[in-house]
Protein backbone atom coordinates (compact mmCIF):
# COMPACT_ATOMS: atom_id res chain seq x y z
CA UNK A 1 0.00 0.00 0.00
CA UNK A 2 1.43 3.25 -1.37
CA UNK A 3 2.91 5.28 2.32
CA UNK A 4 0.87 8.22 1.53
CA UNK A 5 -2.64 6.35 2.05
CA UNK A 6 -0.97 4.23 4.86
CA UNK A 7 -0.39 7.58 6.74
CA UNK A 8 -4.19 9.18 5.44
CA UNK A 9 -5.61 5.98 6.78
CA UNK A 10 -3.77 6.27 9.75
CA UNK A 11 -5.32 9.93 10.65
CA UNK A 12 -8.34 8.83 9.73
CA UNK A 13 -8.26 6.01 12.64
CA UNK A 14 -6.38 8.21 15.12
CA UNK A 15 -9.15 11.94 14.42
CA UNK A 16 -12.01 10.05 13.77
CA UNK A 17 -12.87 8.38 16.99
CA UNK A 18 -11.77 11.32 18.40
CA UNK A 19 -14.14 13.62 16.75
CA UNK A 20 -17.18 11.60 17.20
CA UNK A 21 -16.75 11.47 21.45
CA UNK A 22 -16.21 15.38 21.39
CA UNK A 23 -12.70 15.19 22.39
CA UNK A 24 -11.64 17.49 20.01
CA UNK A 25 -13.37 20.09 21.12
CA UNK A 26 -12.35 21.77 24.84
CA UNK A 27 -16.12 23.16 25.07
CA UNK A 28 -17.39 19.43 24.94
CA UNK A 29 -14.03 18.19 26.44
CA UNK A 30 -14.44 20.91 29.83
CA UNK A 31 -18.79 19.54 30.25
CA UNK A 32 -17.32 15.94 30.18
CA UNK A 33 -15.04 16.47 32.78
CA UNK A 34 -17.60 18.95 35.20
CA UNK A 35 -20.16 15.83 34.63
CA UNK A 36 -17.27 13.60 35.90
CA UNK A 37 -16.74 15.41 38.57
CA UNK A 38 -20.32 15.88 39.72
CA UNK A 39 -20.29 11.89 39.63
CA UNK A 40 -17.87 11.29 41.44
CA UNK A 41 -19.47 13.97 43.98
CA UNK A 42 -15.96 15.93 43.61
CA UNK A 43 -18.10 19.18 43.98
CA UNK A 44 -15.48 21.43 45.06
CA UNK A 45 -13.69 20.68 41.33
CA UNK A 46 -17.38 20.87 40.15
CA UNK A 47 -17.86 24.35 41.12
CA UNK A 48 -14.38 25.88 40.48
CA UNK A 49 -15.15 25.39 36.81
CA UNK A 50 -18.63 27.33 36.99
CA UNK A 51 -19.27 30.82 36.66
CA UNK A 52 -20.04 33.25 39.35
CA UNK A 53 -24.08 33.25 38.80
CA UNK A 54 -24.71 29.85 36.91
CA UNK A 55 -28.32 29.23 36.16
CA UNK A 56 -30.79 26.62 35.53
CA UNK A 57 -33.50 26.63 32.85
CA UNK A 58 -36.40 23.65 32.18
CA UNK A 59 -37.56 23.17 29.14
CA UNK A 60 -37.46 26.29 27.70
CA UNK A 61 -34.56 29.01 28.34
CA UNK A 62 -36.67 31.81 29.04
CA UNK A 63 -35.85 35.02 31.56
CA UNK A 64 -32.98 34.58 34.09
CA UNK A 65 -33.60 31.39 35.08
CA UNK A 66 -33.44 29.74 38.55
CA UNK A 67 -29.83 29.93 40.67
CA UNK A 68 -27.96 26.42 39.66
CA UNK A 69 -26.24 24.91 42.89
CA UNK A 70 -25.01 21.95 43.38
CA UNK A 71 -23.46 19.83 46.15
CA UNK A 72 -26.61 19.60 48.24
CA UNK A 73 -29.72 17.10 48.17
CA UNK A 74 -32.45 18.30 45.75
CA UNK A 75 -35.81 18.41 45.74
CA UNK A 76 -36.19 15.41 43.38
CA UNK A 77 -33.00 13.20 45.52
CA UNK A 78 -35.00 11.09 47.05
CA UNK A 79 -37.26 10.23 44.16
CA UNK A 80 -34.26 9.39 41.91
CA UNK A 81 -32.36 7.44 44.30
CA UNK A 82 -35.35 5.01 45.34
CA UNK A 83 -36.58 4.62 41.34
CA UNK A 84 -32.90 4.34 40.93
CA UNK A 85 -32.69 6.76 37.92
CA UNK A 86 -30.23 6.03 35.47
CA UNK A 87 -29.00 7.72 32.44
CA UNK A 88 -26.99 6.87 29.41
CA UNK A 89 -24.97 9.41 26.86
CA UNK A 90 -26.00 8.86 23.48
CA UNK A 91 -24.51 11.64 21.47
CA UNK A 92 -22.73 14.93 21.74
CA UNK A 93 -23.33 18.16 19.48
CA UNK A 94 -22.18 21.68 19.87
CA UNK A 95 -23.11 25.07 18.33
CA UNK A 96 -21.08 28.03 19.36
CA UNK A 97 -20.23 27.99 23.16
CA UNK A 98 -23.01 25.80 23.91
CA UNK A 99 -22.81 22.07 24.20
CA UNK A 100 -25.85 19.76 23.56
CA UNK A 101 -25.57 15.84 25.24
CA UNK A 102 -28.46 13.90 24.66
CA UNK A 103 -29.23 11.02 27.16
CA UNK A 104 -31.31 8.20 27.20
CA UNK A 105 -33.22 7.95 30.71
CA UNK A 106 -34.65 5.50 32.39
CA UNK A 107 -35.82 4.40 36.74
CA UNK A 108 -38.03 1.93 37.72
CA UNK A 109 -41.40 4.21 37.62
CA UNK A 110 -40.92 4.48 34.09
CA UNK A 111 -40.42 0.51 33.98
CA UNK A 112 -43.68 -0.28 36.31
CA UNK A 113 -45.73 1.76 34.10
CA UNK A 114 -44.35 0.22 31.17
CA UNK A 115 -42.53 3.37 29.68
CA UNK A 116 -39.65 3.26 27.44
CA UNK A 117 -36.56 5.12 27.84
CA UNK A 118 -36.71 8.50 27.67
CA UNK A 119 -34.40 10.68 25.81
CA UNK A 120 -33.27 14.20 27.49
CA UNK A 121 -31.38 17.18 26.47
CA UNK A 122 -28.60 18.73 28.36
CA UNK A 123 -27.53 22.36 26.83
CA UNK A 124 -24.54 23.72 28.97
CA UNK A 125 -23.71 27.10 28.19
CA UNK A 126 -20.26 28.43 28.48
CA UNK A 127 -19.36 31.55 29.13
CA UNK A 128 -16.64 34.03 27.30
CA UNK A 129 -14.12 32.47 30.10
CA UNK A 130 -14.71 28.65 29.11
CA UNK A 131 -16.45 28.25 32.61
CA UNK A 132 -20.27 26.68 32.63
CA UNK A 133 -22.79 29.30 33.01
CA UNK A 134 -26.09 27.76 32.61
CA UNK A 135 -28.01 24.42 32.10
CA UNK A 136 -31.18 24.06 30.44
CA UNK A 137 -32.80 20.81 30.83
CA UNK A 138 -35.54 19.60 27.83
CA UNK A 139 -37.18 16.72 26.89
CA UNK A 140 -37.55 18.26 23.18
CA UNK A 141 -35.28 15.83 21.84
CA UNK A 142 -35.59 16.35 17.68
CA UNK A 143 -36.60 12.75 16.80
CA UNK A 144 -37.56 11.33 19.92
CA UNK A 145 -40.83 9.61 20.29
CA UNK A 146 -42.30 10.04 23.72
CA UNK A 147 -43.95 6.71 25.08
CA UNK A 148 -46.15 7.38 27.97
CA UNK A 149 -46.54 3.64 28.35
CA UNK A 150 -49.32 3.04 31.09
CA UNK A 151 -48.56 5.52 33.13
CA UNK A 152 -52.47 7.64 32.19
CA UNK A 153 -53.72 4.53 33.39
CA UNK A 154 -51.82 4.14 36.81
CA UNK A 155 -52.66 7.74 37.27
CA UNK A 156 -56.43 7.60 36.76
CA UNK A 157 -56.76 4.53 38.76
CA UNK A 158 -55.58 6.18 42.03
CA UNK A 159 -57.34 8.87 41.36
CA UNK A 160 -60.27 6.86 41.72
CA UNK A 161 -59.67 3.87 43.65
CA UNK A 162 -57.66 5.70 46.79
CA UNK A 163 -58.63 10.06 46.39
CA UNK A 164 -56.64 10.64 49.32
CA UNK A 165 -53.33 9.09 48.26
CA UNK A 166 -53.56 10.92 45.05
CA UNK A 167 -54.17 14.06 46.68
CA UNK A 168 -51.03 13.40 49.01
CA UNK A 169 -48.70 11.76 46.09
CA UNK A 170 -49.73 14.58 43.43
CA UNK A 171 -50.72 17.41 45.12
CA UNK A 172 -52.30 19.68 42.41
CA UNK A 173 -52.39 16.84 39.94
CA UNK A 174 -48.42 17.29 39.94
CA UNK A 175 -45.92 14.43 41.15
CA UNK A 176 -44.56 15.63 44.75
CA UNK A 177 -41.20 13.72 44.66
CA UNK A 178 -40.35 15.08 48.30
CA UNK A 179 -40.64 12.94 51.83
CA UNK A 180 -41.90 9.26 51.98
CA UNK A 181 -43.66 9.73 48.77
CA UNK A 182 -41.52 7.80 46.15
CA UNK A 183 -42.02 4.44 48.60
CA UNK A 184 -45.98 4.85 48.58
CA UNK A 185 -45.78 5.52 45.14
CA UNK A 186 -44.48 2.22 44.51
CA UNK A 187 -46.46 0.67 46.63
CA UNK A 188 -49.46 1.99 45.02
CA UNK A 189 -48.02 0.86 41.79
CA UNK A 190 -47.48 -2.66 42.96
CA UNK A 191 -51.31 -2.88 44.27
CA UNK A 192 -52.52 -1.22 40.35
CA UNK A 193 -50.27 -3.91 38.55
CA UNK A 194 -52.33 -6.74 40.72
CA UNK A 195 -55.66 -5.19 40.04
CA UNK A 196 -55.11 -4.89 36.27
CA UNK A 197 -53.57 -8.16 35.93
CA UNK A 198 -50.42 -7.00 34.91
CA UNK A 199 -48.10 -9.21 37.25
CA UNK A 200 -45.10 -8.24 39.53
CA UNK A 201 -42.70 -5.83 37.29
CA UNK A 202 -39.27 -6.50 37.25
CA UNK A 203 -37.15 -3.29 37.09
CA UNK A 204 -33.54 -3.38 35.70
Amino acid sequence: MPRLITHVLLVLCLVVPCAMSGCANPHIAAVKTFRGALQRKDYDSARAMMSDDPRRWWEQREGDGAPWTIGGRGRWADWDEHFRSRGEPVRWSIEGDAVTLIVRESNDYYELTERGPQLTRYVYYLDDDGRIGGLLISGDVEGAVRDPGRADEFTAWLKAEHPDEYDYLRPGGEIDPTGDRAERTRAMLERWRASAGLGSARPG
